[in-house]
């Protein structure tokens, strides 16, 4: 039953932040939970599986209750960004080589075009699709 309810609370919360503007100022749970009627024990639970899966971002202070914002994913994946550009930059290398090493004009003009065409085309999903989130443990 727990668990149905922390399902909920999770999707609450998500389309709250979903739906408010980027610049939304952090929020403690105890506001969140009093903003969108939940309990404040399955509202916790709700924040810090979302805060596991990178959608929530946690901001502890000192004395008081931890402030919770939009995770900014621009910085999350350089890495696979990296690596699909370097990935692209092989696949135009090969259709590079093989225009140039090809005997007829039309295949090799084919085959760069191909090669140009699936490079960029997986370049651009690859920065511009959102990543899933982590399914909830």
């Amino acid at each position: 039953m727990r668990d149905i309810e922390e399902r909920r609370a999770i999707e609450a919360i998500r389309s709250f932040f979903d739906s408010a503007a980027p610049t939304q100022r952090a929020v403690t749970a105890e506001w969140l939970a009093g903003r969108l009627g939940l309990p404040l024990v399955v509202c916790d639970a709700a924040l810090t599986r979302l805060v596991d899966a990178r959608i929530l971002r946690k901001v502890s202070r000192s004395k008081n209750s931890p402030l919770y914002t939009r995770s900014n994913s621009s910085h999350r994946s350089l890495g696979g960004h990296l690596l699909v550009a370097l990935l692209a930059l092989t696949t135009v290398t090969v259709a590079f080589f093989v225009a140039l090493n090809s005997r007829y004009v039309f295949i090799a003009g084919e085959a760069l075009a191909v090669g140009l065409i699936i490079a960029f085309a997986w370049l651009d999903a690859e920065l511009h699709d959102a990543r899933p989130p982590d399914p909830p443990t």
